[in-house]
């Protein structure tokens, strides 16, 4: 396949086996140009202009100041001379002419309805960040969520994103945008506490007759959690879904707290935030009965650990001692309670 720069023709023959399968944006060695190239159709939409170093387009190289041009006038001169020759003073334009004829700048201040909006400004540094595609580079691989509902929607979105959280955990955590929305981390767990509470009540009704047998005989805190879960399936799946997000903010500020004091200066909230969040994923897993909520639980376990190693750059010994003061703060809630 043949991708071909749409600013300025240059063209190069990309092999069968790295055609990427999905849109991506393309940056032309030549001139610069990014562009986004749909291998579909192998079309090219420019998405922002290259340099003026573009080859010329009647292809010929420009000649030298000075040189003599057959039939012009010896009083003409040419363009490149009056560049180089000093202007006079009174040649010199003056700063109102200066202002009027100054070239567009993406500094300059531009009016409101031709600013980019929050979300343009988004997609385009997730772009910068995540999908730069040079001559011979391949597509890489980022967040799919920061990008929803763009190529394929929110339902691809989430899939995609999961499958790289739980099965490709070391590249997905390695990648996370310190820019990201907060509320893009936060939305994706209110999907998976969703699912989960669904899950549990759906298996609650299943066994609603062995489980009240079950309270008749305990009458400990998890059996009165349950009798209310039992009793009142509405308003505990609120109750549920409020703690656990309590519990993403409360976790994700412990652990940054225990980074900070292991020394690890860069850690962000932000980032800490999104590894809590993110690694939810293996949670989906307690739609499985028995065995599913157990294995689900490890696996998010060994998803914040690993994305708190690569997203902070840390050793082993680093990474696990900047757990301590969250293993100490469970312990001490949760040690002394009855069972």
């Amino acid at each position: 396949m043949k991708i071909t720069c749409p600013d300025c023709g240059f063209s190069r023959d990309l092999p069968s086996d790295r055609v990427p399968a999905k849109p991506v944006i393309a940056t032309c060695p030549h001139c610069a140009c990014r562009f986004r190239f749909v291998p579909e159709d192998a079309s090219s939409h420019v998405l922002r202009h290259g340099t003026d170093n573009a080859p010329h387009e009647d292809g010929d190289d420009p000649l030298p100041p000075g040189a003599i041009v057959p039939g012009a006038s010896s009083g003409q001169t040419r363009p490149e001379d009056e560049r180089a020759a000093p202007a006079r003073p009174e040649d010199r334009p003056s700063a109102a002419d200066n202002a009027a004829h100054a070239p567009h700048t993406t500094d300059a201040p531009q009016p409101e309805d031709e600013r980019p909006s929050r979300e343009e400004r988004r997609r385009q540094r997730h772009a910068d960040h995540h999908a730069e595609v040079a001559e011979d580079s391949v597509p890489d691989e980022g967040n799919p969520w920061d990008m929803a509902p763009y190529p394929s929607g929110y339902a691809s979105a989430f899939y995609q994103t999961t499958l790289r959280v739980m099965f490709g955990a070391g590249r997905f955590f390695a990648r996370l945008d310190p820019e990201a929305p907060q509320l893009r981390a936060l939305l994706y767990y209110l999907v998976v506490v969703l699912a989960l509470v669904v899950s549990q009540f759906v298996w609650t009704s299943m066994s609603r007759d062995i489980l009240e047998q079950a309270i008749a005989q305990n009458n400990s805190i998890f059996g009165q959690v349950l009798h209310f879960s039992l009793t009142h399936p509405l308003l505990f799946a609120l109750v549920s879904v409020a703690s656990l997000v309590l519990q993403l903010y409360v976790i994700s500020a412990l652990l940054l707290l225990g980074y900070r004091l292991t020394g690890v200066r860069h850690a962000s909230f932000v980032i800490m935030f999104q590894i809590m969040a993110y690694s939810a994923a293996p949670v989906l897993l307690s739609i499985i009965p028995l065995l599913g909520s157990q294995v689900g639980v490890m696996w998010s376990i060994a998803c914040i650990v690993n994305g708190c190693r690569v997203a902070f750059r840390l050793d082993w010994p680093r990474t696990l001692l900047g757990l301590m003061p969250l293993l100490l703060f469970l312990f001490v809630m949760f040690g002394s309670l009855p069972v």
